[in-house]
């Protein structure tokens, strides 16, 4: 086996390329019944949850053709080719099952898809341990675990075809994750993963129209390679979709939705080489032409970073703007608004900003200024003045300024310097909080990081602030550090022999959420879910309702448990949560599951597509789900705890308690007050005298008549340098003068939400 890891270099590209371009081009798959899927895949599986090969009747794609095999990644002979590699992989598959997911596939507007072939795939989760900042998996490592997962997949796939009311069925289930998704030429059908036996999932599918774009050079000839820019022109209001990404032709394949797009295309490696917009307009139903983009130099600003210390280009962003009076003064902060999208007077200009590289395409004549800003602050400018053609204008950064950072060394248990750390600052003024996490960070060759600050540059009063530091490591866990931010700032961290942590969700085999549920470690439990190191990690765990941590920090932290609310990874809300106080080595914690109710909002009107929305009637709720109404103008919202919520359709509002109703008639209130919910007992509002759950009625005499005219009111007075405020407090009126400019922003430290009374 002298020869494996040159093989296996090979086999990470090779099966990879191969395995893409055999499903790109090979030809479609008639439909298989769910009958002959599931008996293909139910007998692949052994009973003793190894793979014994596929029955004779069963044949598996070309690319990977199982043969037996037992539990390890090595086979007994020496492989000779990459084929017999794969080949002699062996996979472990899990028991026989005998469960069943079931679905349906339908369009936004509600209406069913018939004969989508759906396929369920089994996904394999893969634990890499708590020594990844050290153990870097190699190259063989990770060709094998590309093998296990594609084989693994084969081999638990289940397929089945939707019927005229877009339903399926899955059969022959085993007790494991499966991703689900749908084929149908025509259509784009967004999978679910994570889905477990017993659950029932909605796929959605949006109509993809097959439309053939042509690009021609400046010399005539077709182009085999090209960027090409899709916008999508949406509802009024509403912007417009955009993407982009680098093609192969000489015919390039674009399946875009019915509506008006605007296609533009542009060299990859020349980017002053680019096509007029071409409009076209798809229609579902309707083959569209050919279209044809020819490719002519434009007005172009390229350039070259050039480094005189250790920065990377990823922590450099290079802008390009009409030029002001004077260019902007290094270390300033610029004007707000998006860096790579500055109005030239007549339209939109892109730049493309690669890692020691820009570009600024199509400009109209007259004279911009280059800007590169690392954390916010542009370190180089130039001016350019264009006419036309390309210009070259490379930029020089210096090198990093100490006073911009703070210096943090960290350290093992056994006074190890540790190297593979990650880093998050965050600036705490008032009771208000601002963080941000994959913070810059340049190694020194003593194994010191240089950790840039927080930029406060929004506070008025940065003396008045905190200044934090997080050091994660893989291996011990995550340390927050408070220092002074001085010209010299330096932080040295400790860790201690790090703890693992077992939680167990109570009752979790009963509950009908047990597909959604996952837990998470937070030392706030209001703050956002926060997600494991990796997405394989996360899911690895609470299949069977019990989540496991290591390189855990020892002390305090917050075990919170989630409930998922939509397909986005950030669509979790916090359903219960408890402290507990960790020690060094093992420890374990239980979670109980509250009582979830289900809630059916009625608009009183038999029409689809109306959105509604639902939030917590809390101030530090981070959750707001969204769903839209069926035929009958209904919706349901699952999954929720007891406590008060607001329901909502565009302005209108309805507060509504749970689970005392849990089937109303959308009724709107009118809003005649504003609650006060104090966050920081030291700030400007409870030293004024205000408490919580003050409800503000009036301003300067003037009383509250609904929402518009309460804002109206405040904005009317937001200037003035005091303000009379009506409170009512306990059934008695009483009035509290306050400074505007303190009261409502940061140091106020309370929170106000529009209310009744």
């Amino acid at each position: 086996m002298k020869n494996t890891p040159i093989i296996l270099i090979a086999l990470l590209f090779t099966f990879v390329g191969g395995a893409a371009m055999g499903y790109l081009l090979a030809p479609p798959r008639a439909p298989v019944s769910s009958a002959q899927h599931n008996l293909a895949c139910s007998e692949s599986h052994s009973q003793a949850g190894v793979n014994s090969g596929p029955p004779a009747q069963s044949k598996a794609p070309e690319a990977v053709k199982p043969r037996p095999a037992a539990s390890g990644p090595e086979s007994e002979a020496s492989p000779k080719s990459l084929r017999e590699i794969v080949e002699a992989f062996k996979v472990t598959l899990p028991p026989k099952g005998n469960g069943k997911i079931t679905g349906v596939v339908k369009r936004p507007d509600g209406s069913a898809v018939a004969d989508v072939r759906i396929r369920a795939q089994g996904q394999k989760r893969y634990a890499y341990g708590s020594k990844r900042d050290t153990d870097e998996p190699g190259i063989e490592e990770e060709a094998r675990r590309l093998i296990d997962r594609r084989k693994y997949e084969e081999l638990t796939r289940v397929e089945a075809l939707t019927d005229s009311a877009g339903c399926f069925e899955l059969e022959g289930i085993s007790d494991i994750d499966y991703f689900v998704t749908g084929t149908k030429r025509g259509y784009l059908i967004y999978g679910r993963g994570s889905v477990r036996p017993g659950a029932h999932v909605e796929l959605r599918a949006e109509v993809q129209i097959e439309l053939v774009a042509e690009v021609y050079g400046p010399d005539g000839a077709r182009r085999n390679t090209a960027s090409i820019r899709q916008a999508r022109k949406v509802t009024a209001g509403e912007g417009q979709e955009n993407s982009g990404y680098k093609m192969t032709g000489p015919d390039f394949y674009l399946y875009l939705g019915p509506g008006t797009w605007q296609l533009v295309a542009q060299d990859p490696d020349t980017p002053e080489l680019q096509s007029d917009p071409v409009t076209v307009e798809l229609t579902e139903g309707v083959e569209p032409e050919r279209v044809a983009l020819h490719l002519i130099e434009r007005n172009t600003i390229k350039g070259t970073l050039t480094f005189e210390g250790k920065y990377s280009g990823e922590y450099v962003q290079v802008t390009c703007q009409p030029a002001p009076e004077s260019p902007q003064t290094p270390g300033a902060t610029p004007p707000p608004g998006r860096p790579d999208r500055r109005r030239d007077g007549r339209s939109f200009f892109f730049g493309r900003n690669d890692e020691r590289t820009y570009s600024f395409t199509n400009l109209s004549a007259g004279r911009y200024e280059l800007q590169a800003l690392v954390d916010s602050k542009v370190v180089a400018s130039a001016i350019v003045q264009m006419t036309q053609g390309v210009i070259v204008q490379d930029l020089v950064v210096p090198a990093p300024n100490r006073a911009d950072f703070v210096r943090v060394t960290a350290y093992g248990p056994e006074g190890d310097l540790l190297k593979d750390l990650r880093f998050g600052v965050a600036y705490r003024q008032n009771g208000s909080s601002s963080s941000r996490g994959g913070s810059r960070a340049i190694l020194q060759e003593d194994g010191s990081y240089w950790v840039a600050h927080h930029p406060a540059d929004d506070s008025k009063d940065k003396a008045a602030g905190r200044y934090f530091v997080t050091v994660t490591s893989d291996k011990y866990g995550s340390k927050e550090v408070e220092y002074a931010k001085t010209g010299n700032a330096e932080v040295t961290v400790r860790f201690s022999v790090p703890a693992t942590l077992k939680v167990t969700i109570l009752d979790f085999a009963g509950c009908a959420f047990k597909g959604s549920l996952r837990v998470d470690l937070s030392a706030d439990s209001d703050s956002r879910p926060e997600f494991f190191r990796n997405d394989e990690e996360r899911q690895a765990n609470g299949t069977d309702g019990i989540w496991n941590f290591e390189a855990l920090e020892p002390g305090k932290t917050k075990v919170r448990l989630l409930l998922s609310f939509g397909e986005s990874p950030w669509d979790w809300r916090v359903i219960a949560s408890q402290e507990v106080t960790l020690a060094s080595g093992a420890n374990a914690a239980s979670i109980a599951i509250p009582v979830l109710h289900t809630l059916k909002v009625r608009t009183g009107e038999a029409k689809a597509e109306v959105q509604i929305s639902l939030r917590p009637d809390d101030p530090n709720a981070r959750w707001n789900p969204r769903q839209k109404t069926n035929a009958a103008g209904e919706v349901l919202f699952e999954g929720l705890p007891a406590g008060s919520y607001l329901v909502q359709r565009g302005s209108e509002r309805m507060p509504v308690k749970v689970p005392d109703s849990l089937d109303v008639l959308f009724s709107p209130v009118v809003f005649n007050a504003m609650k006060v919910t104090i966050n920081n007992e030291n700030g400007y509002g409870a030293q004024v005298g205000f408490m919580n759950d003050d409800l503000i009625i009036s301003v300067n005499g003037t009383e509250f008549k609904n929402e518009r005219q309460m804002k109206a009111s405040m904005e009317a007075l937001a200037d003035e340098a005091t303000i009379k405020l009506g409170v009512l407090r306990n059934g008695s009126t009483l009035v509290i003068e306050v400074e505007p400019a303190r009261f409502f922003k940061r140091e106020g430290g309370a929170d106000f939400r529009p209310a009744t009374r």
